[in-house]
């Protein structure tokens, strides 16, 4: 991804990762909470704890980024793991 990466741009493709990962109806919004994602579906299609994991391995792959354990946990939210994606992706924080 480009270097001047745009939050909207985070946002969108967080959202495609989430919805291929986790479950298609999912309600992404800014302020929703993983945990809440994994509530979503029946007994057969519902998201477990496995399938955050594989959202971080995708946030890892298609941002190129390292996300630690500590800080996959800190992410409680959309809104927070946009703004570490973003934090991650500005070239003076890299350099810094």
């Amino acid at each position: 991804m480009d270097q001047r990466i745009r939050v909207r741009d985070i946002y969108n493709a967080l959202a495609k990762i989430a919805r291929e990962e986790l479950h298609p109806n999912i309600v992404f919004h800014w302020r929703a909470r993983w945990e809440d994602f994994l509530k979503v579906g029946n007994w057969l299609t519902r998201p477990d704890g496995y399938d955050l994991v594989h959202v971080v391995t995708r946030i890892e792959q298609e941002f190129r980024i390292h996300v630690t354990d500590a800080d996959a946990e800190s992410m409680k939210t959309v809104g927070d793991t946009v703004r570490y994606i973003w934090k991650a992706k500005r070239p003076e924080q890299r350099d810094a």
